[in-house]
């Protein structure tokens, strides 16, 4: 996605977990999607925003399996996910 870099730091494909270091620039969008699995996102810096509200630098939040949503930064962000399972557009 532009204005999203993400790295892979660890890949358990047996199970589907994965940890990823993303960077979100300012006024970056993830498009529109569903959770196929859990996702466990920690905010290291900067903030996003989804219909569920905004997540600020040193809060946690959780999207369940099958939580659609959108997600976006005003001013950047950078994350620290844990993912079971994948996602697909919606």
């Amino acid at each position: 996605m532009p204005g999203i870099r993400a790295k892979h730091i660890w890949n358990d494909p047996a199970t589907g977990r994965l940890a990823v270091l993303a960077r979100y620039e300012p006024g970056a969008t993830l498009a529109r999607h569903r959770h196929t699995g859990d996702e466990l996102i920690f905010v290291i810096e900067g903030s996003t925003e989804d219909e569920y509200g905004e997540v600020t630098a040193g809060n946690l939040s959780f999207r369940p399996s099958g939580c659609v949503h959108t997600v976006t930064s005003r001013n950047g962000a950078t994350l620290f996910n844990l993912v079971r399972g994948s996602s697909e557009p919606v």
